[in-house]
C-alpha cells in the first residue's frame, strides 16, 4: 500500500495529477487522503506500521519545475524525478467520445504496469546501477502479474514508464 501526497504549495493541475494518481494505484493507495500543510513526513512515516505502507509519492512544485519524490517506507531509498510531461484523464476524454467516463474508484482490477526503456544498451555504465535500483521500485510497488493467470481483457488502467536518454 502506498500513499500518495501532495507538499507546499502546488497548483491546480498537480492537484489533479495526484487525484489521479491515486485511482490509477487503488486498490493500492487511499482515495480519499485528507492532508493538511500542519502534516509532515514523520505524520505519514507514524503509519507505515498500521496500515502497512510500503512506498511513499509525494509531489512537489518549485518556479522551475514540479517534482515527484518516490520513496521505499521507512528507510528508502527515494528517488527524485522532475515531471516534464503528464496528461490528466480530462485531456485524453475531451477527445474521444462523450459518452465515456473518466477515471472513478470502481477499478477492482491492479493497473498493468509497462516499463520501457530500462534494459536499454545505451544506458551509460554508471548509470547501470541507478536505473535497476529505479526498476526495482517501481516493480515493487506494483503486485507481479502472470500473464498466463490473468485475462488481459480486465484491466482498465496502465501505469507506463518510459526512460528516454538524451
Amino acid at each position: 500500500i502506498a500513499i500518495i501526497i501532495k507538499r507546499g504549495k502546488v497548483g491546480k493541475f498537480v492537484r489533479k495529477l495526484v487525484t489521479e494518481m491515486r485511482l490509477v494505484m487503488y486498490p493500492y493507495t487511499f482515495i480519499n487522503l485528507k492532508e493538511s500543510s500542519k502534516n509532515n513526513i514523520k505524520d505519514f512515516l507514524s503509519l507505515v506500521d498500521i496500515y502497512g505502507l510500503s512506498h511513499m509519492m509525494m509531489f512537489t512544485n518549485t518556479e522551475k519545475h514540479s517534482y515527484l519524490h518516490f520513496a521505499k517506507m521507512p528507510k528508502g531509498p527515494t528517488i527524485t524525478f522532475v515531471i516534464d510531461k503528464y496528461c490528466l484523464s480530462s485531456d485524453i476524454f475531451s477527445q474521444t467520445e462523450k459518452d465515456q467516463k473518466p477515471l472513478t474508484k470502481n477499478f477492482a482490477q491492479i493497473p498493468l504496469l509497462i516499463m520501457n526503456g530500462f534494459n536499454n544498451t545505451k544506458i551509460p555504465e554508471e548509470y547501470e546501477a541507478p536505473m535497476k535500483i529505479i526498476s526495482m521500485m517501481f516493480k515493487s510497488f506494483f503486485p507481479p502479474v502472470s500473464i498466463g493467470e490473468v485475462q488481459m481483457k480486465k484491466f482498465k488502467r496502465v501505469v507506463l514508464i518510459n526512460l528516454q536518454l538524451n
